[in-house]
């Protein structure tokens, strides 16, 4: 059998009546109280939270029971120390692209992208600043946001200031197209002989003044017996 209890909520003060089993006794008048007061006694205990106990640092501790922020909790975790990843192992200074040019660690550079820049854009920027600049080719008005770092004698990684020269985007393209053009015809898989010269479908296109669909056309229709797949 039940029997009725008086209390008094702790957060607005009302005395209520209630019933009681076997469970645990009330504290609160209703269950809004009951949030409200959990609400605050757990804004309480963070207010009085002790700051961080690495030096310098003043955000509150993760919890009552640890010594240090989130931040350098799970540095701590991370590293085995409270020094950054980068002092931890230091990443390479240099790193050569795919494409051939090399990127720089250098975090704090205005041109840095994901704490790395190009090496030959970092040196010219260092040497002239902000821009903008003129085309060395063509003489229009670049700027870093639109702008090539051009090397004069087309080697990537030859990064002297006085082969790099500010470009824009069509001139740079178009300077690079012949190499890029040779290179794709080193790559092809089919070449074609004519009196004893062999040359990729490109190059013949070149040579006989017609496009290369032109010549495969008349290749597949027995137009041209002479060319033949090698």
């Amino acid at each position: 059998m039940m029997a009725d209890r008086q209390a008094t909520c702790p957060h607005c003060g009302m005395q209520f009546t209630y019933g009681s089993g076997r469970g645990q006794a009330r504290r609160y008048c209703s269950k809004a109280c009951m949030r409200a007061g959990c609400h605050a006694a757990h804004k309480g205990r963070t207010a009085v939270r002790e700051l961080c106990s690495v030096a310098g640092c003043d955000k509150p501790r993760r919890s009552s029971g640890s010594e240090y922020c989130e931040t350098h909790y799970y540095r701590l975790r991370r590293n085995g120390t409270m020094a950054l990843q980068a002092e931890v192992s230091p990443p390479p200074k240099l790193l050569e692209h795919s494409s051939g040019y090399l990127l720089e660690y250098a975090p704090d550079h205005p041109l840095t992208i994901r704490s790395r820049v190009y090496e030959h854009r970092r040196v010219y920027y260092d040497a002239h600043g902000a821009g903008p600049f003129d085309c060395h080719w063509c003489g229009c008005k670049v700027t870093w946001a639109d702008m090539h770092i051009d090397h004069v004698n087309a080697v990537r990684h030859d990064n002297r200031l006085s082969n790099l020269v500010a470009s824009c985007a069509r001139c740079n393209i178009a300077r690079g197209k012949p190499a890029a053009i040779a290179a794709a015809r080193k790559r092809a898989k089919h070449r074609y002989t004519l009196n004893g010269e062999t040359l990729t479908l490109g190059q013949w296109a070149e040579r006989l003044g017609v496009s290369g669909t032109s010549i495969t056309w008349r290749l597949n229709n027995g137009a041209i017996r002479i060319i033949m797949l090698k």
